[in-house]
């Protein structure tokens, strides 16, 4: 999957944008998908997800996450995580330069991890 300059491995059977409101509806990968305001889908479902975004990294609250210096491909990148309130794994990539927030959310710890590792800047 590739999306604002960065790319990243998922599984196979995951769809592009598998998404209701914004929300992943079930597992998938998100890019170029906008907040949709009025619509909300609750409860959210536990699904697994990565997402690629464009964002105001100063007034994004996942980014926030991100404190971890680090370097992809020659660019530097900030990573981060935490577990969410219903056991899931979030785990944060920040490409700074790019102004770019990887989010990668798992019941799977280990696939949180492989997604945000498999991270590649154009």
């Amino acid at each position: 999957m590739a999306s604002k300059g960065v790319r990243i491995s998922v599984p196979a059977a995951w769809p592009r944008n598998a998404t209701k409101c914004g929300t992943p509806m079930r597992d998938t990968y998100i890019v170029d998908v906008d907040v949709i305001a009025g619509c909300a889908v609750l409860p959210r479902p536990r699904v697994d997800y990565a997402e690629i975004r464009r964002a105001n990294l100063d007034l994004d609250p996942v980014a926030q996450l991100a404190t971890e210096a680090g370097e992809a491909f020659g660019h530097p990148v900030l990573r981060g995580g935490d577990v969410l309130p219903d056991g899931r794994t979030r785990q944060v990539v920040v490409v700074p330069d790019q102004q770019v927030v990887l989010v990668a959310v798992s019941s799977n710890p280990a696939l949180a991890e492989a997604i945000t590792d498999s991270l590649r800047v154009d």
